[in-house]
């Protein structure tokens, strides 16, 4: 069974793959999730998601709110529940060390009005790992039953 540790490890690892997550708000005026693309600044949280002023999203974060974000790795080997504070956060020099060409392509260049910063304060978060899930197709194939045989890692890591 892997550690808190490796498990926290194995998501950082994720993350520098593949950046999409879904994120919504949760409760009163909740808005749906919305697929996003994560930015980080280090191994930890905030994490960041530029976006635009006119979004739903950018548009119920008069305040900050709770908020869900969801995460799996291509392969589907790991999956991430991450809930905390989604706030704006358009603080210029945050947006100036995530600015990037990916970026820019969704907007009118960086001095497009409409560009908004979302901050996310992860407050608690949920990893699955599934690393055994290719090995249970195989035995499928060959008429092996793999319920019981390839465990589930999980644990709750702290992303801060």
């Amino acid at each position: 069974m892997a550690t808190q540790q490796e498990i926290a490890g194995k998501l950082w690892d994720a993350f520098q793959q593949d950046r999409f997550v879904m994120i919504g708000l949760d409760g009163a005026g909740a808005a749906p999730p919305q697929p996003m693309t994560l930015l980080m600044d280090g191994n930890h949280s905030p994490f960041w998601f530029f976006t635009s002023s006119e979004t739903d999203l950018a548009r119920a974060l008069a305040t900050p709110q709770s908020a869900v974000a969801t995460f799996t790795k291509k392969g589907l080997s790991l999956f991430a529940s991450m809930r905390g504070r989604l706030s704006v956060d358009n603080d210029p020099g945050v947006m100036d060390r995530l600015w990037s060409p990916m970026v820019e392509a969704w907007f009118e260049g960086r001095n497009d009005p409409r560009i908004t910063l979302l901050r996310l304060d992860v407050q608690d978060a949920q990893v699955w790992l599934n690393e055994g899930q290719m090995l249970a197709g195989v035995k499928l194939l060959f008429g092996v039953d793999p319920r019981g045989q390839e465990g589930q890692d999980r644990d709750t890591v702290d992303l801060d």
